[in-house]
């Protein structure tokens, strides 16, 4: 099979969760396939750490400035269907969530997320909400098989997106298997001394986006300060926002809130680092379709706090505490806990430890492979 996939979405190098996927979905596709030969499609401005040459890879890099979404979003529609059809694809992949209108093969779409329809809200202008629905809405009928990031997601796309659930199948993401190894106590050092980082702490991370509801933690956070005075600080690591009014609003948060510590973006590298150190690990978003970093606190041994909705408790099984997002109080209650309890912390870690050898990015890569082969023969 001659299988191109489509990165031109990954145009910044503090990528999120979808630049993750893209970069270990490629990376273990290589390990386990060497008959395939795979093109890749990618802008000038992708921040993704490719694999080196390989025999049955083609790197193909777009003449179409990526970090303009709309110069992006018309290349894709108009030029990208023109060099499928020059290099005789057999299948395409497009791992963020639409197709190009018009495609010279047959298709695979990852959606990995349903934000637009179920927090609209942070969709603006309209417009934008408007186009980016329908188009998915669209590409989510012309594809010849969708895979989702969980069973939870599924039931989204399947509701919003009117598509038949046996179109649909549900792939999980892995984590890096590096962050369970050994780590030399001075190398932790350098990296908390690096990012200002001292004594005990709460740690969240994720991007400054609505979903991830960094306001009800630092909300929570507060409350714990007032009323328990404990002596961790937050420290909180991911891009500062996207749009002004977030970054706004978390400069206004540090100011009101000395103990908070935002990072910004952190190398993938020494990301381990700020775990292992984390007395506690927070994730209580609005919204998720998966959440990556629950797979990699937990790989790193830290207990887990998140939410009761959406894909989190899917994801997190017994190895977490579960809270309603939208109240603070109970966020601080259950981080008061963990970080109270020495024996709730034991079992979380070790039923953590456990939970995380469910998922892989090679057991993903696998299945999306047997997803191409199926499509192909179709």
């Amino acid at each position: 099979m001659r299988i191109g996939i489509n990165g031109l979405a990954i145009n910044r190098s503090d990528y999120g969760g979808g630049g993750t996927y893209f970069a270990h979905l490629i990376r273990n596709l290589l390990e386990i396939d060497q008959s395939n030969q795979y093109y890749l499609y990618v802008g000038r401005q992708s921040g993704i750490s490719l694999p080196g040459e390989r025999p049955n890879l083609q790197v193909v890099e777009c003449p179409v400035d990526t970090q303009s979404r709309l110069r992006r979003i018309l290349f894709e529609q108009s030029a990208l269907p023109r060099m499928l059809q020059r290099q005789r694809l057999d299948v395409l992949h497009c791992p963020n969530n639409v197709l190009p209108l018009r495609t010279p093969c047959k298709t695979v779409l990852t959606i990995q997320y349903m934000f637009s329809f179920v927090m609209p809200q942070d969709y603006r202008p309209w417009y934008r909400r408007w186009y980016f629905n329908h188009l998915m809405k669209d590409s989510a009928h012309r594809a010849n098989r969708i895979i989702s990031v969980s069973e939870d997601n599924k039931g989204q796309i399947t509701r919003y997106l009117r598509v038949p659930r046996e179109k649909v199948s549900t792939i999980y993401h892995g984590t890096d298997e590096s962050f369970g190894d050994a780590m030399a106590s001075e190398r932790m050092r350098r990296c908390l001394e690096k990012y200002g980082v001292e004594g005990e702490y709460i740690l969240c991370v994720a991007n400054n986006v609505l979903n991830k509801n960094l306001e009800g933690l630092v909300e929570a956070f507060a409350y714990l300060k007032a009323k328990h005075a404990i002596a961790h600080r937050l420290v909180i690591v991911g891009n500062r926002g996207f749009d002004k009014v977030r970054q706004a609003w978390l400069t206004q948060a540090e100011r009101r809130c000395p103990e908070l510590i935002h990072t910004g973006y952190v190398d993938h590298d020494e990301l381990p680092c700020l775990y292992r150190g984390a007395s506690v690990f927070a994730l209580p978003s609005l919204c998720e379709s998966f959440g990556i970093p629950l797979l990699e606190a937990m790989r790193c041994g830290v207990p887990v706090v998140t939410s009761r909705v959406y894909a989190m408790p899917e994801i997190v099984g017994d190895a977490g505490v579960t809270v309603d997002p939208h109240d603070y109080r109970e966020i601080g209650e259950a981080l008061l806990r963990v970080l109270s309890d020495p024996g709730l912390r034991t079992r979380l870690v070790e039923q953590g430890r456990r939970r995380v050898g469910q998922f892989s990015w090679k057991q993903a890569a696998q299945e999306t492979l047997k997803v191409y082969e199926e499509v192909y023969r179709s």
